[in-house]
């Protein structure tokens, strides 16, 4: 005899993970963009010591709690989605930095 009630609440169950996942995954790419454009920003200030030093010192601290972060994401996303965030994020950093006006002029 099927339990309806346990189906149904399986059924909640996997489409709120899956938007729990998708939402984690957009965090993801959101996140290490800003990291790659806070590296962009530290290369080109590399002759201005004191700008410099406090943008290391905040990235360094942001890149610190992005491991942790990372660490946790990797837990709750599953293995085939995690493999495919690298892909995501070359296709959203593209996105991103047309929109943002961030693309180099060729």
């Amino acid at each position: 005899m099927r339990n309806l009630v346990a189906e149904a609440y399986e059924a909640s169950y996997d489409k709120r993970a899956k938007e729990v996942a998708a939402k984690l995954s957009a965090m993801h790419l959101l996140y290490t963009e800003a990291i790659l454009i806070f590296d962009e920003i530290r290369e080109q200030l590399a002759s201005d010591h004191k700008i410099i030093h406090d943008i290391k010192y905040y990235t360094n601290r942001i890149d610190a709690d992005f491991k942790f972060y990372n660490d946790a994401v990797q837990k709750v996303i599953p293995k085939e989605q995690n493999l495919n965030l690298c892909e995501d994020l070359e296709d959203f950093d593209k996105q991103f930095r047309k929109y943002a006006r961030l693309e180099e002029a060729d």
